[in-house]
């Protein structure tokens, strides 16, 4: 591709396709807990502790569209109301 765009580096690419005023800083780059995070390892880092953050959320039961407990429902109104493909397809006519 750098050969097509007669570019002799990515970093020459960039700076010709990005403007200078929309560019990081080498000053600006992403700190985190006094580090400095740039480049490949910044993103493999950034996943890493990103996925050490999610693994600390706590998982909770969904109860949206579950009805009330302990609610009967009949069959009926199960069937032509809640399951009817009427309301959940993209052609519904509103």
């Amino acid at each position: 591709m750098l050969k097509e765009l007669n570019c002799t580096s990515i970093e020459q690419l960039v700076s010709e396709t990005v403007p200078d005023k929309i560019r990081l800083k080498e000053s600006e780059m992403f700190n985190h807990n006094g580090k400095e995070l740039k480049g490949v390892d910044s993103y493999f880092q950034v996943l890493s502790h990103m996925r050490h953050l999610a693994s600390l959320n706590a998982q909770h039961t969904d109860y949206m569209g579950q009805g009330y407990y302990p609610a009967i429902l009949p069959l009926v109104i199960k069937r032509n109301v809640l399951e009817n493909p009427k309301w959940y397809t993209p052609y519904t006519p509103y």
